[in-house]
């Protein structure tokens, strides 16, 4: 029984209260964290997370629909003119679905 209680008290050398402690710290330290980032983050999080979920969507569509974006050019000119291509022809269509579906678009 003792070797029991003994190994209860010591954990990996450290007493059960100062691994007490260390929790409440730690807990306090998240539940800061949290309120901090509700109270002053939240708008800007809000526009960051729009922009980046059209940006995925975009590279999304390239990777499943048009083989990835793996480009294979000599020169940064021709793959500039490449990846802009790419990007008329996700245009082209987005505009055609939005046509089909019969989207309406409001001021943002």
């Amino acid at each position: 029984m003792e070797a029991l209680t003994e190994s209860k008290t010591l954990m990996n050398g450290m007493s059960t209260s100062v691994l007490a402690s260390e929790q409440i710290w730690l807990k306090s330290c998240i539940e800061n964290r949290i309120a901090a980032f509700k109270n002053e983050q939240k708008a800007t999080n809000k526009e960051k997370s729009k922009t980046r979920a059209r940006v995925e969507h975009v590279f999304g569509f390239m990777e499943q629909s048009m083989n990835g974006l793996f480009i294979r050019s000599v020169g940064i000119v021709r793959a500039t003119g490449i990846i802009g291509l790419i990007n008329l022809t996700y245009n082209l269509f987005r505009y055609e679905q939005t046509i089909r579906l019969d989207i309406k678009y409001t001021d943002r």
